[in-house]
């Protein structure tokens, strides 16, 4: 029996912005074909109007290498 192996490819983001600015980005990325796993989201204000994020993802693959990069 042929047993694939699948590999998890983990991303942390870093960014800060717009609140409005931050939730389009957001959206774009979870419209994207390829699906993205949401780990953990941190969301912070450090001076008004701006927001950090911090956003750790993952994706599955049967490649053991990132894709991509």
């Amino acid at each position: 029996v042929y047993k694939r192996q699948i590999y998890r490819h983990v991303l942390e983001l870093r960014f800060a912005g717009k609140y409005l600015d931050i939730l389009r980005y957001m959206q774009s990325m979870e419209a994207l074909d390829w699906k993205l796993l949401w780990d953990e989201i941190e969301i912070a204000s450090d001076e008004h109007p701006r927001v950090v994020v911090k956003l750790v993802m993952s994706t599955l693959s049967t490649r053991k290498e990132w894709v991509g990069i």
